[in-house]
């Protein structure tokens, strides 16, 4: 008997040439139960409660060399893209959104990228859309902006994080960023 035999015991069975395989496995004292779908073409989805769902692996595989992370019937993944597609393109979703903090949550083959957080595309420091031909759109919390548009909403804080560290008067600070500042509560 193999290990995995040794860790799962097994049911299956075929329905309309989609074989079912029920997986349960022992996490110590509770029992998960996966059911697995494999299409002809050699799919294979997994489910828990009837919802996409893998802990230990994507949850879709596609005969293809694609995979898709899903927990609880929304595409997750932590530590990694949640979709994997094999002509090497990489998408990061946690919870359902396309979101990613360090880096673009699409990354094409082809080379384009795309930042997305909170599933709205957003980037402070470039682009949140580079094409593959070079072709740029710039969007701050899913508004698209222009380069004009968004080189002066991103301007002062350009300007504050080079500035050294130090103290500074509002009349200083007004020079640096070009306009008129006011200063809203208590400086500790």
């Amino acid at each position: 008997m193999g290990l995995m035999q040794k860790l799962c015991s097994m049911k299956a069975e075929s329905t309309h040439r989609i074989t079912r395989l029920s997986i349960t496995k022992n996490r110590g004292v509770e029992m998960i139960e996966y059911t697995v779908k494999v299409y002809p073409e050699g799919n294979k989805e997994w489910f828990l409660k009837g919802k996409l769902h893998r802990e230990e692996g994507p949850a879709v595989e596609y005969a293809d060399g694609t995979d898709e992370w899903w927990l609880n019937g929304e595409l997750h993944r932590e530590d990694g893209p949640a979709i994997e597609y094999a002509d090497g393109t990489e998408e990061w979703y946690i919870e359902g959104n396309h979101h990613r903090l360090d880096g673009p949550a699409y990354d094409g083959a082809t080379g384009g990228k795309e930042w997305w957080v909170d599933n709205k595309l957003h980037r402070i420091n470039g682009p949140a859309i580079e094409y593959a031909n070079g072709t740029e759109e710039w969007y701050i919390e899913g508004n698209k902006l222009t380069q004009d548009e968004f080189n002066k909403q991103t301007a002062p804080a350009e300007a504050l994080s080079s500035l050294p560290a130090q103290e500074y008067t509002v009349e200083q600070l007004e020079e640096i960023l070009g306009r008129k500042i006011k200063i809203v509560g208590e400086v500790k």
